[in-house]
């Protein structure tokens, strides 16, 4: 008589409360870390827009004061912008997948976390088309990049980019295996992309400028250069920036999973492994903005290596120009090991 007065009383409570009860007795701290990535995807909303707020009143501000704007400045703001609108999109999506899986509506939080992904991706790719991010060339003596193929390059990156979302809600290990893996070629793919800005889009620029230079130009364009290459610098050290941070964030959740790879990747699964380095997905949306508020810094550091590194290359090569030996360079390697 008792199983048969509690099983009605257990089907009335069952059905309304399964997820919230799920939800809060997950074991494991489970829950604990669901709510972590609610508030990391609320932090990734406020930084974003508080960000867009500053590059909108920046550029309200150079208008007013009748500034024109250089292309270096225009480039960091472009990608900056990028960046900001697709991480708001991020973290609403994020934010709407929690709260459709504490509510018991799975379908709906795999929709928005893809629709979400898919508009943030459309829009940045739509940023960098109109933005001009293009005008870089080859240190091999090739012509110069085709736009459309900068546009394609980045279509590809970040639609691969948006592919492990489709993950969450199945449960084939080879297809899980296989867009994991796109994901690994997307950042190997970004860190080269970025990588060769980093190393020759300056050194591009500064010979193509100094061999237009004539024995009767003025000095402003020589103070022009300056100004350039100090735009120039801030652009690189930005774009490093976004790679570590890229890389950083995304591959210990890769390597986990291709070692893992008989386990579904979802934050809800139970595991607290899971949902850290879902999490930490997440944290690489507070890196954008953040590097925009400490960039004066980094700049500063980036500047002091790039000087020293030039500072030992100018040396070892007047020595291989006086002497026209090559050998004669060690004694000067050596000196370079004891320097403070």
């Amino acid at each position: 008589e008792r199983v048969i007065k509690t099983e009605p009383c257990m089907n009335r409570r069952d059905l309304p409360e399964v997820s919230l009860v799920s939800f809060r007795q997950a074991g494991d701290g489970c829950g604990a870390c669901v709510i972590l990535m609610f508030i990391a995807a609320s932090c990734v909303v406020v930084l974003s827009m508080v960000a867009l707020v500053f590059v909108v009143a920046g550029q309200r501000g150079k208008m007013r004061s009748h500034r024109r704007c250089s292309a270096g400045a225009g480039r960091s703001e472009v990608i900056l912008t990028g960046l900001c609108v697709a991480n708001v999109l991020l973290g609403v999506g994020v934010l709407a997948d929690s709260a459709c899986h504490v509510n018991g509506r799975e379908l709906w939080a795999g929709a928005c976390m893809i629709g979400f992904g898919l508009i943030a991706s459309l829009i940045h790719i739509g940023v960098l088309a109109f933005g001009g991010f293009i005008a870089v060339k080859f240190p091999f003596g090739c012509g110069e990049i085709n736009p459309g193929f900068v546009v394609a390059a980045s279509v590809i990156v970040w639609l691969l980019s948006v592919l492990p979302a489709l993950t969450i809600r199945y449960n084939f290990n080879v297809f899980l295996i296989v867009l994991f893996s796109l994901l690994l070629v997307s950042n190997v793919v970004i860190t080269c992309v970025y990588s060769y800005i980093i190393f020759h889009i300056r050194c591009s620029n500064q010979s193509k400028h100094k061999s237009k230079l004539s024995p009767g130009q003025p000095s402003a364009s020589l103070w022009y250069s300056k100004e350039q290459k100090e735009q120039q610098n801030k652009v690189t050290a930005f774009c490093f920036s976004i790679v570590i941070s890229y890389v950083v964030s995304t591959m210990p959740s890769v390597i986990w999973y291709l070692t893992h790879y008989e386990q579904s990747f979802t934050p809800y699964s139970g595991s607290v492994m899971e949902s850290l380095l879902f999490i930490l997905l997440i944290s690489r949306s507070l890196a954008d903005p953040m590097i925009y508020i400490f960039r004066e810094r980094i700049h500063k550091k980036f500047t002091y290596l790039h000087s020293k590194f030039a500072l030992k290359s100018e040396k070892v090569s007047s020595t291989i120009s006086s002497t026209g030996e090559v050998e004669e360079m060690k004694p000067c390697m050596e000196e370079e090991k004891f320097e403070p």
